[in-house]
């Protein structure tokens, strides 16, 4: 039996003091699952789960910059614009873009950034504390709007560590020195958690499977340039396995997620008739996803560590079936990528 798609059912778990109506709330996917500590928003301790799973990265975390990873392009955000590099690349100049202020008001400038990256440096067990330490011998504020980072050794593209590629770091998200800079950094929650970017900390679910996100009006994007984001609210959410995020969505429980296998995707497609992708009609997907998904060997381990075994494996597997696998019911297939898993050393 086919659900109605005209009739919303969506039943969202809302606190007492929210007067939202359904279009005024935007519902993500909670992709890592259920946080065993839903009040700790301090990502650099490693082990925490994704800061994006809590909507921390996309609605409140502030980047220097971004990259449109289908055609490069340095996007600039807090950053005024594109680094300035001495003419042999071991100096590094970082200008900051006016006006741009914390979610309480206060504002942010060079001493943010420098106190981020100086805390790294300085404390062992922080994400990004290794890779600094590797490449900065040193960080100094010019003025309010102006930074400037000392490498040890040439780097064209250094700015490429402090830049949202695909997901984002989180060394990457500069915190306020104001409320940082008297606390342990290995054990402060940043609770609740400054803003730069749109949206404020609502509220959370004290199980750890929702996070709510409300819309600050005294943003200062919108100040800047007029930018507003169109939702008021955004809850981030965990419904459980994906068979359940998939009748969370037919019922209009759930707004957007990352992926869906071939089946369950169908089972909103058919349900659902809002449905939709980066197309509007099929193929719904983004063809160039840089993120790259496949079957890969863990080298550093016996014995795919031997370049044979690796070889003889890859002959051994029948990739056609499992490429057909992954057919959609809109009839897209995987892109196959030209670019390997690569092995990422721990920031």
């Amino acid at each position: 039996m086919l659900y109605n798609p005209s009739r919303v059912e969506a039943q969202l778990p809302i606190p007492p003091g929210v007067a939202a109506k359904r279009g005024d709330i935007l519902v993500i996917e909670n992709h890592y699952g259920t946080h065993a500590d839903p009040e700790n928003f301090n990502y650099l301790v490693p082990g925490r789960p994704g800061f994006g799973a809590s909507g921390f990265s996309q609605v409140c975390a502030g980047f220097l910059w971004y990259i449109n990873t289908t055609n490069s392009e340095l996007i600039s955000w807090l950053a005024a614009g594109p680094p300035e590099y001495s003419p042999d690349y071991s100096h590094m100049t970082v200008y900051l873009r006016r006006g741009i202020t914390w979610s309480d008001g206060s504002p942010f400038t060079a001493d943010d950034v420098v106190f981020h990256v100086t805390m790294i440096m300085r404390t062992s067990g922080l994400h990004g504390h290794t890779l600094f330490n590797q490449w900065v011998g040193r960080v100094e504020k010019i003025d309010d709007h102006t930074v400037k980072f000392y490498l040890k050794q040439p780097n064209p593209r250094f700015h490429y560590f402090l830049t949202v590629i695909i997901y984002g770091a989180p060394y990457q998200a500069i915190v306020p020195k104001k409320v940082w800079e008297n606390q342990d950094p290995l054990k402060f929650k940043f609770y609740p958690p400054l803003c730069l970017g749109p949206y404020v900390l609502r509220a959370v679910d004290p199980g750890g499977n929702w996070f709510l996100w409300e819309r600050n009006e005294n943003w200062w994007g919108t100040r800047l340039y007029g930018m507003k984001p169109a939702p008021k609210y955004v809850l981030f959410i965990h419904h459980g396995p994906e068979d359940k995020k998939a009748l969370a969505m037919s019922r209009h429980e759930l707004d957007a997620i990352r992926t869906f296998l071939p089946e369950n995707f169908q089972i909103v497609w058919q349900n659902n008739r809002y449905i939709g992708g980066w197309r509007a009609s099929p193929p719904f997907a983004w063809p160039f996803d840089a993120c790259v998904k496949g079957i890969a060997f863990n080298v550093l381990r016996y014995p795919y560590n031997i370049t044979e075994v690796r070889l003889a494996l890859r002959y051994a597997i029948d990739f056609k079936p499992i490429y057909e696998a992954f057919k959609g019911p809109d009839g897209s297939l995987p892109t196959p990528s030209a670019l390997p898993v690569v092995r990422t050393p721990p920031s």
